[in-house]
């Protein structure tokens, strides 16, 4: 896997990253602007393995000590490799259920042993018609709770009604296996300056 480096505007890609994937998909990290007060990481990923691996040390990183839920909004088309992000997730979480996205049932509970979090709650969006909707399944509590872990397929189609601390995971294919993973955070909630982050701001 390569990673791209940050800059005010963006992020600027780094020579091995040039040499890892064609130039026009490499120049698409200088045309993304990062919204005001969050910080970025993009990470490149040549493989359903690199994809796996990296998310599941981004959920043992989720897994360090904190005081409120943690939020987390797994964005990208239909394809990008939510399905096999979350896999990943699942088992740096302990997991041994698979993981598929609840796609009719909108959610999924899961009860953690390995992480300060005792559950994950795994919501998949596409067929949500209202927010309304969302509501009268207590998200509102289950997303107030200290103790539920929370990640959103499409959280983006709810994005107004997200905490300001939540993190944001962004997929995008770009050829065949190769996968573009951009992390956001808003970074003076400091649990959330991982080590995964800080790796890959480096």
């Amino acid at each position: 896997m390569q990673f791209e480096e940050e800059t005010r505007n963006g992020i600027s890609c780094t020579e091995e990253v040039l040499r890892s994937v064609p130039q026009f998909l490499a120049k698409k990290c200088a045309e993304c602007v990062v919204p005001h007060g969050m910080k970025k990481s993009t990470i490149i990923t040549q493989s359903d393995m690199e994809t796996r691996s990296i998310a599941e040390e981004f959920a043992r990183e989720l897994c360090g000590e904190t005081n409120a839920c943690r939020v987390v909004s797994l964005e990208g088309e239909l394809g990008a490799g939510k399905t096999t992000f979350m896999q990943g997730v699942g088992k740096g979480l302990g997991i041994r259920q698979q993981m598929t996205s609840p796609t009719f049932i909108i959610f999924r509970v899961f009860d953690l042993t390995k992480c300060v979090y005792k559950r994950l709650y795994h919501f998949d969006l596409y067929r949500l018609k209202s927010y309304e909707d969302l509501k009268t399944l207590e998200f509102e509590d289950i997303i107030a709770d200290p103790k539920n872990l929370v990640i959103i397929e499409w959280g983006d189609m709810i994005r107004e009604h997200l905490p300001k601390n939540y993190i944001q995971i962004k997929l995008e294919g770009l050829l065949k296996n190769v996968r573009e993973i951009t992390i956001m955070y808003n970074p003076k909630f400091k649990n959330q300056n991982s080590k995964l982050q800080r790796k890959t701001e480096k």
